[in-house]
């Protein structure tokens, strides 16, 4: 047998073992990661992320709807200080998304866009922080055996927060919010 017979046969014996891979249907999995917020609310905390999604797959693409509860909290101070009025706690509760997966190939790699909602809280403030809370997102990941999933996003909402809100908080930086989200999930 050629080599190039051999490299052939190993080719279609690689596709045929990846077929069960992209076998449509709808599978539910459960979450747990890192979220990571470095524009906007850069002074809030790296928090915990703890959730589950829904994905339905096609051939070579999926659909997946994701929940995530969120531990990332933080503190603004007035420009005037904090000892005349106090500090202000900012929190980001949950995220919502909708993502679009392209599994290129045929692979166990799958790359993904999306829509998000990033829910966010305040206290301790009379003025109204939050504008805008539905965001863009892009990412990339890994689908092991049909079960384990690993995916890194980066989320983008453009006007997050309000301008106003950036003018009297002293380290508040950005009315736009940018975070990371790094995820490892379960599929059953």
């Amino acid at each position: 047998m050629s080599r190039s017979a051999l490299i052939c046969m190993l080719g279609l014996l690689f596709a045929f073992s990846a077929a069960p891979l992209q076998a449509g249907g709808l599978t539910f999995g459960v979450l747990g990661g890192m979220y990571s917020p470095n524009k906007g609310l850069d002074d809030n905390d790296n928090g915990l992320a703890f959730g589950a999604n829904i994905q339905f797959k096609f051939t070579a693409v999926a659909v997946k709807l994701e929940g995530l509860i969120i531990d990332s909290s933080g503190r603004y101070n007035d420009i005037l200080g904090e000892d005349r009025f106090g500090g202000t706690d900012i929190d980001v509760e949950n995220i919502i998304s909708a993502d679009l997966l392209f599994y290129p190939l045929g692979t166990t790699f799958f790359l993904q866009v999306g829509l998000n909602r990033t829910n966010m809280d305040k206290d301790n403030i009379e003025l109204e922080i939050v504008d805008n809370e539905t965001g863009f997102e892009v990412g990339a990941g890994a689908m092991f055996f049909d079960k384990l999933s690993i995916q890194g996003k980066i989320l983008y909402t453009p006007d997050a927060l309000e301008s106003s809100a950036v003018d009297t908080l002293d380290n508040l930086d950005d009315t736009d919010l940018m975070s990371f989200l790094v995820t490892a999930g379960w599929h059953f």
